[in-house]
């Protein structure tokens, strides 16, 4: 299971930035950890939003706004899951199952509901 997640990121100074991570399981999104903390500006980004399969200024599904759980020092890469804190979940997100129906359209499977993510930085760094 694999998606492609567009990862905007804004900074205290307003600075935005763009980024991709790939959605490795139904709630799991995966992305280089300068995505997510700015080296050259010594700052953990204060508003991170995951867009599944955003193409330009569409995007099929609802965005995801990361609520920033822990900060710590990272190497590599970051995780962010997909956890629902809302008390009445919104819209779904759903993955393409590789298959397509008679009529040439593309088959969904659901993924989660709900409209916020967590953010967890690498543990082991």
């Amino acid at each position: 299971m694999s998606a492609t997640v567009h990862v905007a990121t804004q900074y205290n100074s307003g600075e935005i930035y763009g980024c991709t991570g790939a959605l490795i399981s139904k709630d799991t999104v995966l992305t280089a950890g300068h995505c997510i903390y700015n080296k050259e500006i010594g700052r953990w980004a204060t508003n991170v939003i995951a867009t599944p399969w955003r193409n330009g200024g569409q995007a099929p599904y609802l965005s995801f706004y990361v609520k920033n759980k822990e900060k710590q020092p990272i190497k590599n890469f970051e995780i962010i899951l997909m956890k629902d804190e809302s008390p009445e979940p919104s819209k779904e997100i759903g993955i393409s199952i590789g298959k397509t129906d008679e009529e040439g359209k593309v088959i969904w499977s659901n993924v989660m509901k709900g409209k916020y993510i967590i953010f967890l930085p690498n543990s082991k760094t």
